[in-house]
């Protein structure tokens, strides 16, 4: 019986350890995410302008 609840034990650790690591990768996964978010935010209307000031007759290229 000892050992059945030595092996729990070890499984409850690697458990939570993995819980750990997995709401850390969340995290970034999230952070990540708003970068992204704010980056386009920023560039939208930077295209817009340039597209703007390329005017409907122009080509970029």
């Amino acid at each position: 019986m000892d050992v059945i609840d030595a092996r729990l034990d070890e499984q409850d650790s690697a458990d939570e350890g993995l819980n750990e690591k997995v709401d850390r990768l969340a995290w970034a996964v999230h952070q990540v995410s708003e970068a992204s978010e704010r980056s386009r935010n920023a560039i939208t209307p930077l295209s817009r302008r340039i597209d703007r000031l390329d005017g409907p007759g122009r080509r970029r290229g």
